[in-house]
């Protein structure tokens, strides 16, 4: 094995925080901007955003600089194009945007671009709330959709009167559920005797207005920790962690049916909260096993077990495996150990693996 740093022979990159970003704000209806020089924007939704065959709510456009006004930062070109973006869009039958985004990438974060600055600037001359995430492309996507949900509710959500019986649900983006499981996540969520379920952002604009009138909140991955802090420290709104069980029910019996007798030491590699649930699930048949939880994103400290770590490099991955025998986790991340003999049990993650599995 090799210890190059950012070397990888078996995996390709995962989604990145631009991708997280996007995927927030996709169902929004807004006009989001890719901060990029050509490229990006194409990669988010040609690889990581999988509703691109549905209507799309928000208009996802490149910012389309040429080299030298990215290289040069020259923003008052990328002004007038989000000016003429919105003029061409108030010229048409549709609705006008509600409001404008300005998603980072490799280009603005090497040469410096205050995208905040650049925020304040175009809310100034086109009159639209404006949000700035200050994505790199470089982390992954969950501190993307992180801070992009936390500059919405921090530009959107108000005080108003709490609905009791309301829950609102924060994390829920296509990279960690599909819309199928958001549908199951729902449901689930109003048989457990909630009357009205929010899931906020996924919902449109309008829930992430409207999350302060939530009776409590539910934050089902990493991504939502930050939006739900933040709305607990200005509004009041209190916060639980987790991953209902019912959520991919089917898809955890089968794991369990499938898990080899005499299993004494298990790695589930998935976003954190999905994993910590699978562990608690499995734990019923098995409560001699080991469960460790891995991740390749963020991890939580408070809400890990001895043993829990991430992985950045895929050295570090296949050091760590070598002490499992059996491991579930994306078919993606089996090529990385071709030299594994234990069992592998598929659980697909849609930001490693795409449409792949």
């Amino acid at each position: 094995m090799t210890d190059i740093k950012g070397l990888r022979l078996y995996l390709p990159p995962f989604a990145p925080d631009t991708s997280g970003a996007a995927s927030v704000l996709y169902p929004l209806g807004g006009l989001v901007v890719i901060v990029d020089a050509g490229g990006c924007a194409g990669n988010i939704c040609g690889f990581d955003e999988p509703r691109t065959d549905l209507p799309a709510p928000s208009v996802m456009a490149s910012a389309g600089l040429r080299d030298m006004d990215a290289i040069m930062g020259r923003d008052d070109r990328l002004l007038a194009k989000v000016k003429k973006a919105l003029q061409q869009d108030a010229d048409t039958a549709s609705p006008t945007f509600p409001f404008l985004a300005l998603v980072g990438t490799p280009v603005p974060a090497v040469i410096g671009t205050d995208l905040t600055a650049l925020a304040h600037l175009a809310e100034k001359q086109t009159g639209l709330p404006c949000i700035a995430v200050a994505s790199n492309g470089i982390h992954a996507y969950d501190r993307g959709a992180s801070a992009a949900l936390l500059a919405l509710v921090q530009k959107f959500t108000r005080p108003c009167q709490t609905v009791p019986g309301k829950l609102g649900v924060l994390g829920v983006t296509p990279l960690d559920l599909t819309l199928s499981e958001q549908n199951t996540l729902r449901e689930s969520l109003l048989t457990c005797g909630w009357e009205q379920v929010s899931l906020l952002g996924a919902d449109g604009l309008a829930s992430l207005r409207e999350a302060a009138s939530c009776e409590r909140l539910l934050v089902v991955s990493p991504s939502g920790l930050a939006a739900a802090e933040y709305l607990q420290e200005k509004l009041g709104l209190a916060y639980d962690t987790g991953f209902p069980q019912e959520l991919t029910f089917p898809l955890w019996t089968a794991i369990k049916q499938q898990l080899p007798p005499g299993s004494k030491r298990l790695l589930i590699i998935q976003q954190q909260f999905a994993a910590n649930a699978l562990r608690d699930f499995l734990r019923t048949c098995l409560p001699e096993a080991e469960i460790i939880c891995g991740t390749c994103f963020e991890l939580v400290p408070k809400l890990a077990e001895a043993g829990d770590f991430t992985f950045r490099e895929e050295t570090e991955f296949q050091i760590a495996a070598q002490s499992f025998d059996t491991i579930i986790g994306d078919s993606l991340l089996r090529r990385a150990l071709p030299g594994f003999n234990g069992t592998w049990l598929d659980y697909p993650h849609f930001a490693i693996s795409g449409k792949t599995y």
